[in-house]
């Protein structure tokens, strides 16, 4: 990861995922402290969307390494 960064490749869908990760965090916190239950159902039902929809760029950031091995390898 540390030489694809340096190099300046897939940057963009790593910076994606990382904020990603960052919500799902911050929903998932959300979920476990808020005490007050509608802010908590809208918490969980957010970490469940976002945890989704974390699957798409999950996927194409996993096809782009594929794609970069596969053209690395002749």
């Amino acid at each position: 990861m540390r030489v694809e960064w340096r190099k300046g490749e897939k940057r963009a869908s790593s910076i994606m995922m990382l904020g990603f990760l960052f919500v799902l965090t911050l929903t998932g916190l959300g979920v476990y402290y808020i005490g007050e239950p509608n802010f908590s159902l809208v918490a969980s039902v957010l970490h469940a969307c976002i945890g989704l929809l974390f699957c798409v760029p999950f996927l194409i950031h996993v096809a782009m390494k594929k794609k970069a091995k596969k053209d690395f390898d002749f």
